[in-house]
């Protein structure tokens, strides 16, 4: 959606939480809209303007204000659209961010515009120009170039981009890095630690990697590391001394320990959610398998 946050009606978001909340949190919120204004600029001219849609960011209320107004406006969707009475609708949602998942491509294309209509009925312009159809099929590969909150679908594929974007990342801040002799190595790593690392293991909990690609990963952080610290291949420190003086560790702990965490916040959710039904089907013995490629050896 464009521009989410700025195109709230305050009128029906002021209707919607009143269901629900005190009269106190209603103040509340009606502070926080009222007086809000923006700020236009044209050169060295300004104006300001009151605004009388939105919800200002930058506060920790306003997102959860968008999440109950977005949830309001999805029910209304999911009352418009058309589907195959044997069938079920399902949804994503991040921020302003959702993906509506249909059994047949043709029944996503047909409700397009039902849904673009219904969220506008609510201020929530849908951009058609960057809505994109996803067909996952056995007989086609091209799902696999989708991108989902900055992820690819695909591990290898999206490993390779993450790895790609540390690289692009490390090589901004080459200024930094030369002056280690007038920075502290502690914080130098800290740098690196805070803006780098961050960017490569991004979603990584997600990822069904094999030993190989463990191995690159390692290989790949350690050389990162080198470059940091400005240690060339003639200096002769194994990897454990890398480590140790780094204070850091190998790709496969910290991708382990992503993927624990992930485990663990999908166990804590409800039972009826998609992944703990896909776990429970996966463990189920009555299960037969079915279709699947050669597994991959994972550690």
């Amino acid at each position: 959606m464009t521009s989410a946050f700025d195109t709230i009606n305050r009128s029906k978001l002021i209707d919607i939480c009143e269901t629900f909340l005190e009269e106190d949190e209603i103040r509340i919120i009606r502070t926080l809209l009222s007086n809000t204004s923006l700020e236009l600029l044209c050169g060295q001219t300004s104006k300001t303007i009151l605004t009388l849609v939105g919800s200002p960011q930058g506060d920790g209320l306003s997102p959860t204000l968008f999440i109950i107004y977005l949830e309001a406006a999805l029910k209304e969707v999911r009352a418009s659209i058309q589907i195959n009475s044997q069938t079920s609708l399902s949804e994503l949602s991040y921020a302003d961010d959702v993906d509506f998942i249909f059994s047949q491509l043709t029944e996503a294309e047909n409700n397009h515009n039902i849904v673009a209509d219904t969220l506008a009925k609510w201020n929530l312009i849908v951009n058609k120009t960057k809505t994109e159809f996803t067909n996952i099929s056995r007989t086609s590969e091209d799902w696999k170039d989708t991108k989902k909150l900055g992820s690819l679908l695909v591990t290898t594929s999206d490993i390779e981009r993450r790895k790609n974007l540390a690289t692009i990342a490390f090589r901004k801040m080459y200024t930094i890095w030369i002056r280690r002799n007038k920075i502290s190595e502690e914080r130098l790593l800290r740098l690196y630690k805070t803006l780098i690392l961050p960017i490569l293991l991004y979603n990584s909990g997600t990822w069904a990697t094999t030993k190989t690609i463990f191995e690159k990963l390692n290989a790949f952080h350690r050389k990162q590391l080198r470059n940091l610290l400005g240690i060339k291949w003639t200096d002769k420190i194994s990897n454990e001394e890398l480590y140790h003086r780094t204070k850091s560790q190998p790709m496969t702990l910290l991708i382990t320990r992503s993927r624990r965490n992930l485990f663990g916040h999908i166990l804590r959710r409800p039972i009826d959610i998609p992944a703990n039904l896909a776990m429970k089907a996966y463990f189920d013995p009555s299960n037969k398998p079915g279709y699947r490629g050669k597994p991959p050896k994972t550690p």
